[in-house]
């Protein structure tokens, strides 16, 4: 069976904030570069929530609320691995994932998704804040900062 090129796009919302709709359009455009988009998906708390959610349901984003908290942390980080590894690890059609995050602790999902044959994109909100782990396991051609994928689809942010 062949692969088709479906995209999903992880958002760690607690990790990754967007500064404007631009850079959540500019994050679609490079998405759409990749494939069709089937999956995409922003794991935050109410703060988030309340700031970003009717733009990310606005451009096709499923919003999934969790605890934000010191003793529930990292909440979001695991019901996005659970998710990820329950809706993307074997689907054949999905052949690129994006994640949003700067956490090393998604080091070993990488690794378990890139052994399954999908290319996987890292955005992170700086270069210099991001887990070392997370550059290593997807090299430079695949770890953009969210204000590069911006000025990379700028014509396109005209909202």
């Amino acid at each position: 069976m062949a692969i088709a090129n479906e995209v999903a796009i992880l958002l760690d919302a607690q990790n990754v904030h967007f500064q404007s709709e631009k850079q959540v359009i500019a994050l679609l455009q490079l998405a759409k570069k990749y494939g069709k988009l089937s999956y995409v998906k922003a794991y935050a708390g109410s703060i988030e929530l309340k700031k970003w959610g009717s733009i990310w349901k606005k451009h096709g984003f499923k919003r999934c609320w969790v605890y934000a908290s010191r003793l529930h942390k990292n909440d979001a980080d695991e019901k996005l691995k659970a998710d990820c590894r329950q809706y993307l690890l074997n689907n054949n059609k999905i052949s690129t994932v994006i994640l949003l995050s700067k956490d090393g602790g998604f080091s070993d999902l990488i690794s378990q998704l890139q052994s399954h044959n999908k290319e996987v994109i890292v955005i992170t909100q700086s270069w210099n804040q991001t887990n070392k782990k997370l550059q290593k396991r997807v090299g430079l051609e695949g770890f953009y900062a969210l204000n590069q994928v911006e000025k990379m689809f700028s014509r396109f942010n005209n909202t």
